[in-house]
């Protein structure tokens, strides 16, 4: 996390760095340097492009927030993000069921509720997890799998359009 942070900012410096050249070069056309100028600023529109492109098209999960009306999210459109199955299928049956029962599950602590029933889910599955690695068991927190006795979660992808959220297909790859 802290590593994407100093990435970001990294970018960012780079993006305002060639804004302000931009800039500057704008002010110092003259007609004997106007091409060379013109080339140059060309070539930081299209870097400047790039790095804007870098910079907003993947974020955090805590970007998807179920709260947000449609408006309010047109301008992450095109960004995609990892995040639970739980908050990218929120029409599913069971969640649809668990929310009627316990409407806190509606809420900011409602992965807490995802996480409650894939541990109650997961046990009795815990020996084919670990006799084979390989298949993961799919529940409302992402994919999980278990590698030396330890659980680890694979989550989705989803992607912001035209204001809203959609689940990007899942990848699994077989030989």
């Amino acid at each position: 996390k802290h590593h994407e942070e100093q990435q970001k900012q990294a970018l960012q410096e780079e993006l305002d760095r060639l804004q302000e050249q931009n800039e500057s070069l704008s002010e110092q056309t003259t007609p004997k340097n106007e091409q060379s100028i013109q080339e140059l600023q060309e070539f930081s529109k299209e870097k400047l492009e790039e790095i804007k492109e870098r910079l907003q098209q993947e974020s955090q999960p805590n970007l998807n927030q179920n709260n947000q009306t449609k408006i309010n999210n047109l301008d992450l459109n095109g960004i995609r993000f990892c995040d639970m199955p739980w908050k990218l299928i929120p029409d599913a049956p069971l969640e649809t069921t668990i929310q009627t029962a316990w409407p806190e599950a509606k809420g900011p602590l409602g992965g807490l509720f995802a996480l409650g029933l894939d541990a109650f889910n997961i046990m009795p599955r815990l020996r084919v997890l670990r006799e084979m690695p390989e298949t993961p068991f799919y529940g409302l927190t992402g994919a999980l799998t278990m590698d030396q006795q330890t659980v680890t979660r694979r989550l989705m992808w989803g992607l912001f359009e035209r204001g809203e959220v959609t689940a990007l297909p899942a990848v699994n790859e077989s030989i």
